[in-house]
């Protein structure tokens, strides 16, 4: 019993194309990143932004909004990698949740 394969629409080689095609999007897609190194720089910088806007409650250090007036303009140190504000808010808990579009 033979059947034809064209007549239902397959291929046999219809798995090797889509294969194919994958590694191809895949190699120029790697291509391009090499090529254009200023737009993956650029690229890996909005999506590590991206990345702490979303998880902003997880690796933020300090609450943005909470006061600390004994700390008020403070130089970088390890307790305040960024500093503070003329507040005692922490800059690196505000960069970071300004990284948000919401609140």
């Amino acid at each position: 019993m033979v059947t034809n394969v064209g007549t239902i629409g397959l291929s046999p080689a219809g798995a090797d194309d889509l294969g194919a095609k994958h590694a191809s999007l895949t190699r120029r897609s790697l291509k391009f990143f090499r090529r254009e190194l200023l737009g993956t720089f650029g690229l890996a910088l909005v999506l590590v932004m991206a990345a702490s806007g979303l998880s902003a409650e997880l690796i933020a250090p300090y609450s943005p909004t909470a006061n600390d007036f004994g700390a008020m303009m403070e130089a970088p140190s390890w307790a305040h990698p960024l500093g503070t504000d003329q507040f005692g808010r922490d800059l690196l808990s505000r960069i970071i949740f300004g990284a948000r579009t919401r609140p």
